[in-house]
């Protein structure tokens, strides 16, 4: 990106996720929400005080913005992640003037969030607490932390939940208790600000439901060891969500994007310097060794640890041996039926292979764009759609895309598309997918690929297959075999 004043900066886009913001600007675009995406590189230094910057969409201008006085940058490399997607949305519908005041706005919030201290009534309103540990990414881990803090505050005790939010490169604290009227929000910029918040509460309990976005894992991990040992009576819970344990590849993808299989150390060694792309940028300087054997040591002194598959904790075992010699609480979670029925398969050529969901690379994306476009190819009798929304344009204009819906419209809309066949096309070894036992409550055909807790469910449903994990005519010729064993083509 070049600057006004001379030189660059090289950048990296990453996928930044579900963007709900976008998808209620443009409610027209099937395709919005998956259209975010994130910026990120390091400024030069020093920048000195009294200096705000604000990047523009299209140009890759980096102009100051005066009027920060309190605006400061260290004179070292600071990492930068800038959303443009919204910026540029907004001047698409509203114009410049309204987009770069919109962003001078942004600017503002950011440094007075930062600028807010720890409250001691948020201290005093939080000891003694239940600290929940999460990231702010959304999805199922979401969906599951909110549900174990609505039972800690049935049970009447104070509930303090850290999120980690990469979209401004902070930590959300939210303290939740009968002491105060409404939950205290808090914002820190640091993970050591935040290891000293969490010593002050003197915790009753620490729960990590998952670590993705925070700055150092192993020195978070080591702290809250540390803790324990001191105080003693500390309980720790910890919620197999994902793979973060054995790497910042949370999804186990590796650099040239498919599902990694656990190798050896060096293996990973040498893939995960160059994989920023699924490692969200922060895979910079980090010692495997290190970080495998600091899980390994937060999980030997935990007191529950959960998984919501066998599978989960066997793939977790391959990078943490310890794993397998320790207890585990196999836990699936329980299925809100609420909204879901019986769904008719509808098996009229061309049959309808339908994915549903927020498809992003790991979740499948790329695969069904690929598995749409080798099927016109070969002019095979199946269709694509997915009842949801696909990140990054991946797949080509003849799959359908419906948009972001409701879930009590699933029914409806696989109904609605005809659905012959339902798909999760996830190339990740997922540790539960709700999405499956939603699809599974329909008693449509389903077909996952033979990867984690999907395949494990899916083996013993009927009618279930489970596809290759790789080879996209294996795939097709399976999916084609499975539709004729149902009825379709006769």
């Amino acid at each position: 990106m070049p600057l006004q004043a001379g030189g660059s900066i090289d950048l990296d886009v990453l996928a930044s996720g579900l963007r709900q913001d976008l998808a209620d600007a443009f409610p027209a675009v099937p395709q919005a929400a998956g259209s975010g995406f994130m910026v990120t590189g390091r400024l030069p230094s020093p920048i000195g005080r009294g200096t705000a910057f604000l990047v523009i969409a299209g140009s890759g201008e980096c102009l100051p913005l005066p009027g920060f006085p309190d605006a400061y940058v260290p004179a070292t490399d600071v990492p930068v992640h800038r959303g443009w997607a919204r910026f540029r949305a907004i001047a698409r519908q509203r114009g410049w003037r309204e987009a770069l005041a919109a962003s001078w706005r942004g600017v503002g919030r950011r440094l007075a969030l930062l600028a807010q201290p720890v409250t001691p009534s948020a201290a005093a309103a939080g000891r003694g607490a239940v600290v929940v540990l999460d990231h702010g990414m959304g999805g199922g881990a979401n969906r599951y932390r909110d549900e174990r803090i609505a039972m800690h505050r049935r049970e009447g005790g104070p509930v303090v939940l850290v999120a980690s939010e990469l979209s401004t490169l902070s930590y959300r604290i939210t303290v939740m208790a009968d002491a105060v009227a409404a939950p205290i929000d808090v914002r820190l910029d640091d993970q050591a600000a935040v290891i000293r918040f969490i010593q002050s509460l003197s915790p009753a309990a620490i729960e990590i439901n998952d670590l993705v976005g925070y700055e150092d894992v192993p020195a978070l991990l080591a702290a809250l060891v540390e803790l324990r040992q001191r105080a003693g009576a500390i309980r720790f819970r910890f919620n197999l969500h994902d793979f973060h344990g054995l790497c910042p590849s949370f999804t186990l993808i590796d650099v040239a994007g498919r599902h990694c299989g656990v190798p050896d150390l060096a293996t990973c060694a040498a893939c995960l310097p160059a994989n920023a792309r699924f490692t969200l940028g922060m895979n910079a300087g980090i010692d495997l060794v290190a970080w495998r054997r600091a899980w390994a040591a937060w999980l030997a002194l935990a007191d529950e640890r959960v998984a919501f598959s066998r599978s989960a904790v066997s793939l977790l075992a391959r990078g943490l041996p310890d794993v397998a010699a320790m207890a585990w609480r196999i836990e699936p979670h329980a299925l809100d039926g609420h909204g879901l029925r019986p769904v008719a398969s509808r098996l009229a050529s061309p049959v309808a292979i339908v994915a549903v969901g927020h498809l992003n690379y790991a979740k499948g994306a790329s695969l069904l764009g690929a598995l749409a476009r080798r099927a016109e190819e070969r002019r095979l009798p199946l269709r694509f759609a997915v009842i949801g929304t696909v990140e990054g344009g991946a797949v080509p204009p003849s799959v359908r895309v419906s948009g972001a819906f409701q879930r009590d419209r699933l029914c409806d809309l696989l109904e609605a598309e005809g659905t012959g066949i339902a798909l999760l096309p996830s190339i990740c070894p997922e540790t539960y997918s709700y999405v499956t036992d939603e699809l599974m409550a329909t008693g449509l055909p389903l077909a996952v690929l033979d990867l984690g807790a999907p395949a494990e469910r899916v083996a013993r449903y009927h009618p279930g297959l489970l596809l290759p994990a790789e080879g996209l005519d294996a795939q097709l010729d399976a999916l084609v075999a499975f539709a004729r064993r149902l009825g379709a083509f006769s």
